[in-house]
């Protein structure tokens, strides 16, 4: 049987048939094996070629934090980005004004399992340099060169505001 967890545990054969596991009440554990209650599952299927864990990571933030798009009057200047980053693993994690409304809190989040190389700068006129940043969204020491992030690796920085 298809369903006999002792064969598609051990050994799957290549088929159209998608199996979606995400609740784990099949097996015995210490916990209520059923989840009163509504779900909802959505599911994306992405063509690609060999496993890219960068591409991977991206695919998932977009379906996870869509865009948001936002009307805005015809004559309102354009919205420039506050900063730039070159890297082929590192992505943006979180963007946001700082507590105290002087700085812009960047978080950037190495994608890879390796260690990864980030080039971060301003794009703005009205930001200042970059620093790395505490949890607490303190100003740390320069970050004027390229950055190193372990494997995994996650790093904050603040923008600071002229």
């Amino acid at each position: 049987s298809p369903f006999d967890s002792q064969v598609w545990i051990n050994k799957l054969e290549p088929s159209t048939t998608r199996y979606s596991y995400v609740m784990n009440n099949y097996w015995e554990t210490n916990y209520k094996s059923d989840q009163d209650g509504p779900h909802a599952f959505r599911y994306a299927l992405w063509p690609h070629g060999p496993f890219d864990a960068t591409a991977t990571a991206r695919r998932g933030i977009e379906r996870s934090q869509p865009l948001l798009a936002v009307a805005v009057a015809p004559e309102a200047a354009a919205v420039r980005p506050p900063l730039a980053i070159e890297s082929e693993t590192v992505l943006l994690n979180s963007l946001k004004p700082s507590r105290d409304g002087k700085a812009v809190i960047v978080r950037l989040w190495n994608s890879s399992g390796q260690p990864g190389r980030a080039v971060v700068r301003p794009a703005r006129d009205d930001l200042g340099p970059i620093a790395r940043s505490s949890p607490f969204e303190e100003s740390g020491p320069a970050a004027d060169g390229p950055l190193e992030l372990a494997g995994y690796g996650i790093v904050t920085l603040r923008l600071e505001s002229k």
